[in-house]
């Protein structure tokens, strides 16, 4: 199967959302394993920037894919 752009651009963006989601584990697993407390606590401020970073790659991922698809693939 030759892989269209389309695909090249919605693996680029799955694949930032992938890392995003990775990244905030692993501070959050280093922030408990040094603070020798299991308990993580995050600003106002930092919750709303990895929400809306998480949800806009997950829209711009949804949008991307739903505008590119091929009209001959409906199930109608």
């Amino acid at each position: 199967m030759k892989w269209r752009p389309v695909d090249w651009v919605a693996f680029i963006l799955a694949s930032g959302l992938s890392l995003t989601i990775i990244l905030i584990l692993i501070v959050s697993a280093i922030q408990i394993l040094e603070g020798r407390i299991p308990q993580v606590e995050l600003s106002e401020n930092a919750t709303q920037i990895m929400i809306a970073g998480t949800g806009g790659l997950t829209g711009l991922l949804g949008a991307y894919i739903g505008t590119q698809r091929n009209p001959k693939d409906r199930d109608d």
